[in-house]
């Protein structure tokens, strides 16, 4: 189970990081590779969504407790998960976020 086709699309109604439907703050983005495929569809740049709490975290770079707020939203959207595929989207979720951080523009 791979998590690049199910990630929600950067700019769109709800938190890029947790799917929540409460989005408070952009974050620019440098596009990167994910999985082979890009994650903005047209550009080179565009903005994250994200919601309070996620925003919080991003802001106070708390990035293992974004990915684990990430993969539980998921995991409770789309469960039941094995442990077996729980590792392995735990590990992409850390991966996209850190693709992000490195590409993350900053003002």
């Amino acid at each position: 189970m791979l998590v690049g086709h199910i990630v929600p699309v950067p700019g769109g109604e709800c938190c890029d990081f947790c799917t929540s439907h409460s989005v408070v703050k952009l974050y620019n983005c440098a596009n990167f590779v994910f999985n082979g495929r890009p994650v903005f569809q047209r550009g080179s740049n565009g903005a994250w969504a994200a919601c309070t709490v996620c925003a919080r975290l991003v802001d106070e770079d708390r990035w293992p407790e974004l990915t684990d707020r990430a993969f539980r939203k998921f995991a409770k959207q789309h469960g039941p998960i094995s442990r077996y595929h729980a590792l392995r989207l735990r590990q992409q979720f850390s991966q996209v976020h850190k693709l992000f951080r490195e590409h993350r523009v900053r003002a």
